[in-house]
């Protein structure tokens, strides 16, 4: 009778493989890093495949729209919200065009609810759309103003600094956003992060066209920078970074994004040590987000591949693979895996992975809807000789009122120490 086979049983095998494990790449732990964030980020993408294959939509009912009705909010003029969403009298929809569409307005950012009705036309085969919204109170103002505020405190074990196991005072990170700018669905938002010590350590700014329009093309400009010596774990591959980029949504993939971006290291201090100095050309890409980003994340999914092209060959572009999934482990509980990668042709490779666990709380519900999160973060960047690694750990409270977000949290930090001789003055970026 047949049973298992063993190693033992074939012993050239057992050679090559043991000779394979005493090869450079495989004695490497730099090598294995890479491997792991890798796999992590290939199983991101093929859960979200997965998902997405799972839920494409059968044939549905086709309506023929006589008119389009649209009630309920203040914040946009009449009509314009129609022809926004590319809903217009004569036009063929189905329950997916709806459904789209739907998920498009309350990713906005700017409604409580929007319900959509059908009902019979007074033209025969011809329907009534009628689209009943509810302004969301969290946002101020006809051109839905936001803000958050989030205060950290970090501890980390930076054993060769001066102060070891030191608490450095509370960071700041404060933000304003609007929604809705003219009342035109413009948005526009900026980002400052200022230490415990009074220093900028990053700064955004971010501004973009309505997230859906007849055109079906989004336009998005960026612009960031952020030290990668002292906030390590927000930074990927390089310091600062600027876009400019336009989007069509209504592919079956997801959305095809194409553009110019700007990859910088030369700040001396808004980069990250070891990687290039700047990186400028054309990025084409393709992203999918199923989930609603709202005050708390919803099941979905999410994928991002890009590529930054270079007249300068394979060696000196830039490749970003992606992927995130969130789920609700339990009742009010939200469970959210991500990896975020960027490499420099084959050279290079930096590495953001994380988990994140948030509970909303039964307290204080109709307030301030609080929540507490739990997070972890790891990092692990290498190219050419320089390699590192660290690991933050992140603890806090999130709550939000009439158009405020506050956040406030521990973290504790392991950084890489290359980082620590940097912070100490040892070593020059």
């Amino acid at each position: 009778m047949a049973g298992h086979a063993s190693w033992v049983e074939y012993p050239k095998l057992t050679t090559v493989f043991k000779t394979l494990m005493h090869m450079p790449p495989f004695r490497n732990k730099s090598w294995w890093l890479r491997i792991v964030g890798l796999a992590g980020s290939l199983t991101a993408l093929a859960c979200s495949l997965q998902t997405a294959a799972a839920q494409t939509p059968s044939s549905r009912p086709v309506f023929l729209l006589e008119a389009v009705d649209v009630k309920g909010s203040e914040r946009l003029p009449e009509g314009f919200l129609a022809d926004e969403l590319g809903l217009s009298p004569g036009q063929r929809i189905n329950e997916e065009d709806l459904d789209i569409a739907r998920t498009r307005l309350l990713g906005s950012g700017l409604f409580q609810s929007a319900q959509f009705f059908l009902s019979k036309g007074q033209a025969q085969d011809r329907v009534r759309l009628v689209i009943e919204l509810e302004d969301d109170s969290g946002v101020l103002g006809p051109w839905a103003w936001g803000s958050s505020i989030a205060v950290l405190q970090e501890q980390n074990t930076d054993t060769s600094l001066r102060n070891p196991n030191q608490i450095d005072p509370y960071g700041i990170k404060a933000q304003i956003v609007s929604r809705n700018l003219l009342r035109h669905l413009h948005r526009a938002a900026v980002q400052i992060d200022m230490d415990g010590k009074g220093i900028l350590r990053g700064a955004q700014f971010a501004y973009g066209f309505p997230r859906f329009s007849a055109e079906d093309a989004q336009f998005d400009a960026s612009m960031e920078g952020t030290d990668g010596v002292w906030r390590y774990f927000e930074v990927l591959g390089f310091g600062t970074k600027g876009h400019l980029t336009w989007t069509l949504d209504r592919l079956t993939a997801g959305s095809f994004e194409y553009g110019v971006a700007l990859f910088s290291n030369q700040e001396k201090h808004m980069r990250l040590p070891g990687f290039p100095d700047a990186i400028v050309g054309p990025r084409v890409g393709l992203r999918k987000e199923t989930r609603l980003l709202s005050f708390r994340t919803s099941s979905g999914y999410s994928y991002t591949m890009a590529a930054l092209l270079t007249t300068e060959g394979l060696r000196h572009m830039a490749f970003e693979l992606g992927g995130a999934y969130s789920t609700e482990p339990w009742s009010q509980a939200s469970l959210t895996l991500q990896s975020e990668n960027l490499s420099v042709g084959g050279l290079s490779l930096s590495s953001r992975h994380s988990l994140r666990l948030e509970q909303a709380l039964p307290v204080w519900h109709m307030a301030s809807d609080p929540l507490l999160y739990l997070q972890g973060l790891w990092g692990h960047d290498t190219y050419r000789e320089v390699n590192y690694a660290g690991t933050e750990w992140k603890v806090g409270l999130r709550f939000h009122s009439a158009g405020f977000i506050a956040d406030l949290g521990l973290t504790y930090s392991l950084i890489p120490h290359l980082l620590k001789e940097m912070r100490n003055g040892e070593v020059q970026p």
